[in-house]
């Protein structure tokens, strides 16, 4: 018995008619396209409702410097490329919470010449003060009055590593002949998984424009690839999507932040800190870098900041551990390294009498 009979002419598969392959496609792009269109508008409410509030942190955007949006985001935070920075605050712009200079730092114009003593903070978001409601809840802010009316200069930069710090304090801050520089930060340089190797910064928005220029500048013909292009153009919040579920799982691994982690992210830390307090010095300026605190959720960076302190003590820095200088509540934070007014005005008083005698101590010298 033939256990695999042939099959009569009723049965046989029929190759599909091109015109039905047509049709299958245009109904497999319709369908992304009203998935499209849902998703679109499920996001503009979404942006609409986060961006409607600071809190916990300013959405941004990124632009060339003639002006052309670069990145999916299109927060009320704009950002700028710089060829050396990467990228910084756009100048001259008012967001409903904050103000940008014409030198692009947070807050009001910086006084030429100057007038009074000068402190310029250096950092991330956290320096920043990302979140807050108003100019006046920041860690800048709240320091001014307690350093006896000194000026100070905001030119923290949402999500700048060390390696940004340095180069923005070489390249333009210490012309503003400063008293002090605070470099108020630790967290992104532990967190962050654009320092790649030494000497080599990258970042979101340089990964992206670079992204967008090698794809345009593909020619190839194979179906696949072809088809991922047009999905893209066509297709581009299901494309932000997918890349943003593809970020997010990638960042999701080091979370823990092991020891074989921590090390290597100590030592460029300690590297650029030691950078910044030698280009201040030849300068006749104080250097300190403040270890900023954090609501203890995240495992490892208590121990980054223990060994970044040791080390950065041993070279003869002065280093304060932000997580001593108060005690924070819950309530002080906007989410595990963001701090709200109140928080910046309690750590701002902590940390003023110290800042303020090594003013006096660089004065006296």
């Amino acid at each position: 018995m033939d256990l695999y009979p042939p099959r009569d002419a009723a049965n046989k598969r029929r190759a599909p008619h091109r015109a039905e392959v047509v049709l299958a496609l245009a109904a497999t792009l319709l369908t992304l396209g009203g998935l499209e269109i849902a998703l679109e508008i499920y996001q503009a409410r979404a942006v609409a409702r986060r961006d409607a509030s600071p809190t916990p942190w300013y959405t941004t955007s990124t632009y060339t410097t003639n002006g052309i949006l670069v990145s999916s985001e299109h927060g009320p935070l704009a950002l700028v490329l710089d060829p050396v920075l990467v990228y910084r605050n756009r100048p001259k712009q008012v967001g409903p919470w904050f103000t940008i200079n014409s030198r692009g730092y947070r807050g009001p114009e910086v006084a030429v010449p100057r007038a009074r003593r000068r402190v310029v903070l250096i950092g991330g978001s956290a320096a920043f003060s990302t979140g807050v409601s108003s100019d006046a809840d920041t860690l800048a802010a709240h320091l001014e009055p307690r350093l006896g009316g000194a000026e100070v200069v905001n030119a923290a930069v949402i999500g700048y590593v060390s390696t940004q710090e340095l180069a923005l304090l070489r390249a333009e801050l210490l012309d503003l002949e400063p008293d002090l520089v605070v470099a108020y930060d630790g967290w992104n340089d532990l967190q962050s998984w654009r320092v790649v190797r030494e000497g080599v910064l990258l970042s979101t928005p340089f990964v992206g424009v670079e992204k967008q220029c090698w794809t345009a500048t593909q020619t190839d013909t194979r179906f696949l690839f072809a088809l991922r292009k047009v999905l893209a153009r066509v297709f581009p919040e299901i494309q932000r999507r997918v890349g943003a579920l593809s970020v997010r799982l990638a960042r999701a691994a080091p979370q823990q932040f092991p020891e074989s982690w921590i090390g290597p992210r100590v030592e460029s830390y300690v590297r650029n800190v030691e950078a910044m307090a030698r280009a201040c010095a030849a300068r006749g300026a104080r250097f300190v870098a403040v270890l900023q605190p954090d609501a203890e959720r995240i495992v490892g960076y208590a121990r980054f900041r223990e060994l970044a302190i040791a080390r950065l003590r041993a070279s003869g820095i002065d280093v304060i551990d932000g997580a001593t200088l108060v005690p924070l509540e819950s309530e002080h934070y906007l989410d595990g390294i963001h701090l709200t007014g109140e928080g910046n005005r309690l750590v701002a008083g902590a940390m003023a009498s110290q800042l303020d005698a090594l003013m006096r101590a660089g004065g006296e010298g």
